[in-house]
């Protein structure tokens, strides 16, 4: 069955894309939660494209805009923002509008190097949206 998404009532981050979209979408593959331990990647957020839009949306978000249950809260929404933020740090995003805080911690970023040393654990499917999104891992 395909879903299609109903971002009317989820937190998201407008971006313009200053990097080619498959650059957004591995950079995003490698910020999330790291267990050190079992050598598994959870990326947190995820670029989708709708009505003409990017934006940056938190995985449990896109939960709620295909109709399913969700836990998001304030830390989750502070993950998003932080990863936001170094996204337009890096130039490979620019923020529609400002990040007011951000994490110090409780977020980690793969290097290159590492992504091969851990299993990317992808929490929620992009596959399995509607037309007006785009395909993201």
């Amino acid at each position: 069955m395909i879903e299609m998404l109903n971002l009317d009532d989820v937190s998201k981050i407008e971006v313009t894309l200053l990097k080619d979209f498959p650059i957004v979408r591995e950079t995003l593959s490698r910020m999330g939660i790291k267990n050190q331990k079992s050598k598994k990647f959870f990326p947190s957020c995820y670029c989708v494209q709708h009505d003409d839009k990017y934006y940056i949306i938190h995985f449990k978000e896109l939960f709620k805009a295909t109709g399913r249950n969700s836990t998001y809260n304030e830390l989750d929404d502070l993950r998003t923002q932080t990863i936001a933020y170094f996204l337009d740090k890096w130039n490979i995003v620019k923020l529609e509008n400002k990040i007011e805080s951000i994490l110090r911690e409780k977020i980690h970023i793969l290097k290159r190097f590492e992504k091969d040393d851990y299993e990317i654990v992808h929490k929620f499917q992009m596959f399995k949206i509607g037309t007006q999104t785009r395909k993201v891992d």
